[in-house]
Formats: C-alpha cells, structure tokens, sequence
C-alpha cells in the first residue's frame, strides 16, 4: 500500500512538472510576442507542439508564429501555417477572421492580390456576422488599398468611402492615406463631382499640411475636368503659396497652362508672382 501511494504521489508530481512545463514554454512565447522578438515566437511555438502535442495552448501559439512568420516578411511560411490553421479555427469566429486577415496580408505581401482580396472579403464576413471590430475596419480598409494598387478604382472607392464616413475607427494614418486614394479613385472613375462636394467639406486644421495641399492639387484637377477652371486655378494657386516645395513645383506647372489655355483673366506671367516666396530659396525652379 506504501509502495502504491509513493507511485501515485510520484506520478501526480511529474504530471505536474510536465504541466508546468507546457505553461513555461507558452508563457515564454508570449513574453516574445509581446516584446516582438518574433525569431523567438516561431521557436517557441514549434517547441510546444513538439513536446505537447495535443495542448489545447496550440491554436493560440501557431496563430502567433504565423503573424511571427508575416511580420518577418517569411510570406510563403506565414500562408503555409495559416492554411493549416484554417479547419481548426472555423467554429471560432474571432480566430477564423484573424486567420483570414493575414492570410489576406501574406497573400498580399508576394502580391497575388487574388487571393488577398478573397480573404480579405472573408474577414469582413465572419467579423461582421460577430461584431469583430479590427478585422472588419482593417480588412475594408486593406481591401480598398488593393483595389487601388490594381486599378480596380470603383471598387476602391466602395472600401475607402466607408473609412472616410468611419474616420473615428482608423488612426489619422490610415485615414489620411485613404481620403488621398479615394480622391485619386473618384477622378480616375470621373467622379469629379464627389471629389469636390468632399473637398469643400475638409477643414484645413484636420490635416497634416502636406496632406491637405496634396487634396488640393486632386480638387483642382477635378474642377479643371469639370470646366471650372477659375476654381480650378484657385486651388493649385493655394498650393503654390503653401510652403511645400514639391507639391508647388506640380502646381506651379499645372496653373501655368491652365492660365494659359483658358480665358480665366488671369495672365499666365501672374501664376510666377505668386511663386516667390515658395521659391526664394530656389530661384531657379521657377
């Protein structure tokens, strides 16, 4: 009876080992995930299905390696393991629209936007049947950003409308580079109108001042498009007198010939004038 009850507390303690260990190691994983040591996710994670094999701890880690995998720009890996993870995760929607998140940004990363966008409209799917907040505002937005990247400029315009009527969801970053793409997708589709009616709602103050100059110059192209070439002379003048070398230089050029070409009262040697302080440090742009 001794012997048997040394053998059972034995065996609770080693079991017991053995569970510390498995938690040990997950625990280490996430103290490099959280500190974005990603080698050492992905090391980590093999670690615990090796030795643990049917830990229901698996699912969590191998998610982490795969964005691991994405982060290190190992785009092939990262598909190969979130493609594994797939069946496993289809009863979970949180986990299912992550997977199908950077799936969608993997497949984007070794631009086969295909199937980017195909996961990406799967993302939107189960996050919006389950209210899932950052997979169904990112996977719009990333979705959108493709469109463009192809030159699908209406069905850009769809993803980067909601972000502008959603601003509040997205950081200024994501924001910012989704109102300059949405103007550029409204005068490539010949939507100028849509351009204008948003530009005269902008307030000059939501804005980095490169940005608000940048839509300046998209609003102008747009009234010029439209005939409104006294509006359109207007806006890149704003550009020219902002400050911002790079962006006056387009401008510059563009009011030039629009002075020049239409009867607007305005004498092209004007547009010059309003150059000088722009270029006082580089006369010779001008």
């Amino acid at each position: 009876l001794l012997f048997t009850s040394l053998c059972l507390c034995f065996g609770s303690l080693a079991a017991q080992k053995s569970v510390a260990l498995e938690t040990t190691i997950y625990n280490e994983l996430n103290s490099a995930w959280t500190s974005r040591f990603y080698p050492g996710v992905v090391e980590k994670a093999f670690e615990l299905e090796k030795n643990y094999p049917q830990s229901s701890l698996i699912i969590d880690g191998n998610c982490k390696k795969s964005e691991a995998l994405y982060y290190m720009e190992q785009y092939d890996s990262a598909i190969k393991e979130l493609e594994k993870l797939l069946p496993l995760v289809k009863n979970d929607s949180q986990l299912n629209a992550r997977v199908h998140y950077f799936l969608a940004r993997s497949y984007e990363g070794i631009q086969d936007y295909r199937n980017s966008l195909l996961n990406y409209v799967e993302a939107v799917k189960i996050s919006s049947a389950k209210k899932i907040v950052p997979y169904y505002q990112q996977s719009i937005y990333k979705a959108g950003l493709v469109y463009f990247n192809i030159g699908e400029y209406q069905k850009a315009i769809t993803n980067l409308e909601y972000v502008i009527r959603n601003g509040n969801e997205y950081s200024a970053i994501d924001f910012n580079e989704a109102i300059q793409k949405l103007f550029v997708s409204y005068n490539n589709t010949k939507h100028y109108k849509k351009t204008t009616a948003l530009f005269a709602q902008l307030k000059k103050d939501d804005f980095p001042s490169e940005v608000y100059y940048t839509l300046c110059i998209y609003n102008a192209d747009a009234h010029r498009a439209l005939n409104e070439n006294k509006q359109a002379y207007d806006s890149y003048c704003l550009v020219v007198e902002s400050g911002h070398t790079d962006l006056a230089i387009v401008a510059l050029k563009k009011s030039y010939v629009l002075a020049g070409e239409k009867k607007i009262g305005v004498n092209p040697a004007d547009v010059f004038s309003k150059a000088t302080e722009t270029f006082s440090q580089e006369p010779g742009l001008v």
